[in-house]
C-alpha cells in the first residue's frame, strides 16, 4: 500500500515535478 503511493508520487515528480524543478533552477 505504501509502495503504491510512492509510485504515484514518483510518477508525479517525473512528470510535472521535473518541469517545475527545472524552471526553478
Amino acid at each position: 500500500m505504501q509502495q503504491k503511493g510512492f509510485t504515484l508520487w514518483f510518477t508525479g515528480m517525473s512528470g510535472a515535478g521535473k518541469t517545475t524543478l527545472a524552471q526553478r533552477l
